[in-house]
């Protein structure tokens, strides 16, 4: 195992991070859903707590455990985030399995399957932090392990804004992953039968382009590698550019035909906009996908204007 880890670890994380990504925004969605309906007065806090952790926190952490793991900066000690953030990582399963135990213990949770949250909870959550202390185990340990070298990884330069643009990164993820796990949890009990059902369109289309957008941003290299030069603008740039604007043309004609589109339409989505009967689901989803195309746009505009100047001194 270690051998292979060494080898071809970082591709196959690569690839874990989208399988990831889709497997876990359905749960990302059924958190964030209920820390949205407690809003007003957190009075469940203590009841949801555990979803929580395990739906939103542990997820995304573990989430971007994987990308640091997978596209390591030039001066990360990859043998130190294992150690370190492995042993994070199971300490927090690990408080979910206590946390959950005590609480079905204690007649706080009346039964082991009470369906309040989903069909199977509060069960799931016990299984999720197992498999966040294995996982954490494994990345504890792996390290440690005879021959585990990871000298040969490749490495991003990283600039001195990296952290802080990671760190608001991650708000564009726990958006993204909200997004993507309401479309995929939709076909469940989304309202195919409303009358706006068509006028939703536009909405789901912007739902998934939020997380559609962020593979050419993570794997911005990968994929420029893979093309030749003059067709770096219209994969990187162009075709995101023109999906952006056709998803926020028919957005907003949308919104305009029917103010109340998302009270009436996209109750299962959004319930901000259903309970309040606020308008925070357009801002939202016109926001962020500009917010992840200019993601895209800017580090593009900066590497052609590099190359531009070298070219310039030779």
């Amino acid at each position: 195992m270690s051998s292979f880890w060494n080898k071809d670890g970082q591709r196959a994380l690569s690839y874990a991070l989208i399988i990831f990504y889709v497997l876990v925004s359905p749960l990302v969605f059924v958190g964030s859903y209920h820390f949205i309906g407690d809003l007003l007065d957190f009075s469940h806090f203590g009841f949801l707590l555990p979803p929580y952790l395990g739906y939103v926190v542990i997820p995304l952490y573990l989430l971007a455990l994987i990308y640091l793991l997978a596209f390591p900066g030039e001066k990360s000690d990859l043998k130190r985030l294992h150690l370190v953030h492995g042993g994070v990582l199971a300490g927090l399963g690990l408080l979910l399995v206590i946390l959950v135990s005590s609480y079905i213990a204690s007649g706080f949770y009346w039964s082991p399957v009470m369906g309040t949250v989903n069909y199977i909870f509060p069960i799931d959550l016990i299984v999720y932090g197992c498999i966040a202390v294995l996982i954490g185990a494994f990345l504890f340990i792996q390290p440690l392990l005879p021959g585990s070298d990871f000298s040969s990884w490749k490495r991003k330069e990283r600039g001195k804004w990296f952290w802080p643009l990671f760190s608001g990164s991650l708000l564009y993820a726990l958006i993204a992953l909200y997004l993507l796990g309401a479309l995929l949890s939709g076909v469940d009990f989304g309202d195919w039968f409303s009358g706006t059902f068509a006028l939703m369109f536009p909405s789901y289309f912007m739902m998934a382009l939020t997380s559609l957008l962020l593979l050419p941003i993570v794997y911005r290299e990968n994929l420029l590698s893979a093309h030749p030069e003059k067709k770096r603008a219209m994969l990187m740039t162009l075709v995101p550019g023109i999906l952006v604007g056709i998803g926020l043309i028919f957005l907003i004609a949308t919104n305009l035909y029917e103010p109340n589109l998302y009270v009436k339409g996209g109750k299962a989505y959004f319930p901000i906009d259903f309970e309040g009967s606020l308008n925070v689901a357009p801002v939202v989803l016109s926001l962020f996908p500009l917010i992840g195309f200019l993601a895209i746009l800017v580090p593009n505009i900066r590497s052609s204007s590099k190359k531009e100047g070298e070219d310039e001194k030779e």
